[in-house]
């Protein structure tokens, strides 16, 4: 399954309780973050961003440079955004970051782009 193709219809399937969180496409330029509030009932996370050609979703591209860098607000620490490994990921390439810990918020600032994107965080949790 192609993670962009499915979102528009949301045909997810799994046998562990799972929940995904979207944000707006939201037109970001060098510098910019996206903040998305999540459940912090669930534990296993996984979060990508998802690039388009206009504000409407209506093509998913591959952005040629950036990166983007994750970070979580956790109930433990409520107070500021921390890191965790492997949270930093090449936009020009497909990936995910992966964490484990309960999350009341999750964060993603895009750096080394040239031109504006739309982008979407999207962020799956699952109770494992």
């Amino acid at each position: 399954m192609v993670l962009g193709d499915q979102l528009n219809t949301k045909t997810y399937t799994s046998l562990l309780p799972t929940k995904e969180f979207l944000s707006d496409i939201a037109a970001i330029t060098n510098g910019q973050s996206i903040e998305l509030p999540v459940s912090y009932q669930y534990r296993h996370w996984f979060a990508g961003v998802i690039a388009y050609d206009d504000v409407l979703g209506s093509n998913i591209i591959q952005p040629s440079q950036g990166t983007y860098t994750f970070s979580i607000l956790t109930p433990l620490q409520p107070n500021g955004y921390q890191g965790f490994p492997n949270n930093i990921l090449d936009a020009n390439t497909p990936d995910q970051a992966n964490w484990s810990s309960n999350t009341d918020s999750v964060k993603v600032i895009i750096t080394d782009i040239v031109t504006t994107l739309y982008l979407r965080l999207v962020v799956f949790g699952n109770i494992s």
